[in-house]
């Protein structure tokens, strides 16, 4: 099973092998819980980067990106419906494991959203990805 801290070692790890040393560390958000911070916006939710989703045991079920002219925010709301009368978020689509809890990886040029995303996909293998699956 991935979790949270399982993440944030594949990030390390790309930050030392596959970027220059000179360039600042990625930015990793706390955890957002989507049942309890929805009125909140999204942690990085103004800058380009990677984001993962967790279920509601922490496994990690999904990795994606938001780069060049998208933003987190944006992107990661694309996967919810807004609903003034729910507390929590409401999913649009069916999902084999829903992702409950949110965290974001802030990069320091949106181009390397991409690169970060692939590497964390094919290192981490998360459930939901079908890309890069073993």
């Amino acid at each position: 099973m991935t979790d949270m801290k399982a993440l944030t070692e594949a990030v390390h790890e790309y930050e030392q092998t596959c970027r220059h040393p000179d360039l600042p560390a990625f930015e990793i958000s706390p955890v957002y819980d989507t049942h309890t911070n929805w009125d909140t916006g999204y942690p990085f939710g103004d800058r380009a980067g990677c984001y993962a989703f967790f279920d509601a045991n922490k496994k990690l079920v999904y990795i994606g990106k938001a780069s060049l002219s998208h933003i987190l925010g944006r992107r990661i709301d694309s996967y919810f419906l807004r609903s003034g009368s729910s507390p929590s978020a409401v999913l649009k689509h069916q999902w084999e494991s829903p992702p409950r809890y949110i965290v974001s990886i802030a990069v320091t040029k949106p181009y390397e959203a991409p690169s970060l995303e692939e590497f964390l996909i094919d290192k981490l293998q998360p459930s939901e990805n079908s890309r890069g699956r073993h």
